[in-house]
């Protein structure tokens, strides 16, 4: 049985794929198991994972009909027999070691969780934690967790494998956003340890092409209703307090300020459609109430206007400013 689990969803990933896959092959720890979960890729990549697990044991391949990103991860850790599983993205890529680093310190700190760092445009992420700790506690763990978006990601987590026999993806498995933040609460409340190191051994690739960096009219609600699933998560498990809600609405009006970039950058939508998308998250019930609340020292002067500009209703202003950054940054 493999220590280690690498579970990689694909899908329409054949341009990076080979790279990403690669990146795991050519780690110096070995004993790992590599699951590539075909999701109904309709491009080359079903093929590309099948040539690997023809030239490498060490390769197993799931071809499964689209089922979306959250099922496809939960389907490889169903097949999983390592005693920890480790994510990728099929468009990211593990640094150099990260296996060695990751199995050095499961050893040392033996944990259930155990989270490091990642690089986004050659940028490392935060330090979560100021360095390295044994333990973090359910409760510090949360309010950093909701407060750092980047440490909602799964792929900087080696996670035990029974705590995912803990989990239940029913109630956001169609989601195309915030499903990270809401598995990663779950395994949270389920691990009796969780454990930190500051060493970046992940790759993140800023991909314009990606659900993450194009409007999705339905990612904002998604987050909401994330958001209520994350409250209950934590109301029954006695872990919700007030500063949780407030990072949570914090977290919606930081996405919000995004997805109104996103529309304004949008070239198939003419300024009627524009607006009208504005109006829609302007409408949004949970819009007005995070504002009623919002420490606009968490945001950047741009996205302090931006939310301000929404809150007036000033669409036309909220379209002419974007537009106008837009083109100077060309």
């Amino acid at each position: 049985m493999a220590r280690l689990s690498v579970v990689v969803p694909v899908y329409k990933a054949e341009k990076y794929l080979d790279e990403c896959i690669n990146s795991v092959l050519l780690q110096s720890f070995g004993d790992f198991e590599l699951i590539l979960v075909d999701d109904g890729s309709p491009d080359g990549s079903g093929k590309i994972c099948d040539r690997f697990a023809r030239e490498d044991g060490r390769v197993k391949v799931l071809h499964q009909p689209n089922s979306g990103h959250i099922t496809a991860r939960m389907n490889g850790v169903r097949a999983a027999c390592g005693e920890y599983i480790v994510f990728l993205d099929s468009d990211d890529s593990l640094l150099s070691g990260a296996l060695e680093k990751i199995e050095e310190n499961l050893k040392e700190l033996d944990c259930d969780m155990l989270i490091f760092r990642l690089t986004k445009g050659g940028e490392p992420c935060a330090d979560f934690f100021g360095g390295k700790r044994d333990c973090i506690g359910t409760a510090e763990y949360l309010h950093t967790n909701l407060a750092e978006g980047s440490l909602n990601s799964l792929c900087i987590k080696a996670v035990k494998r029974k705590l995912f026999d803990q989990t239940d993806i029913s109630s956001f498995a169609s989601f195309k956003n915030a499903e990270d933040l809401c598995l990663s609460v779950q395994l949270a409340v389920a691990a009796n340890k969780i454990s930190y190191i500051p060493d970046v051994l992940y790759r993140y690739r800023m991909n314009p092409e990606s659900i993450t960096h194009t409007y999705n009219p339905q990612g904002l609600e998604e987050y909401e209703a994330s958001r209520r699933v994350v409250i209950k998560e934590l109301e029954g498990s006695g872990a919700l307090d007030e500063q949780d809600i407030r990072e949570m609405n914090t977290g919606f009006l930081l996405r919000a300020a995004d997805s109104v970039l996103m529309i304004s950058a949008d070239k198939k939508m003419n300024s009627r459609e524009k607006q009208a998308e504005y109006g829609k998250i302007a409408a949004m019930p949970l819009f007005s109430r995070a504002m009623n609340d919002f420490d606009f020292s968490r945001c950047s002067r741009v996205k302090r206007l931006r939310l301000k500009l929404l809150e007036k209703r000033a669409f036309t202003a909220l379209m002419i400013t974007d537009g106008a950054r837009l083109f100077i940054k060309k």
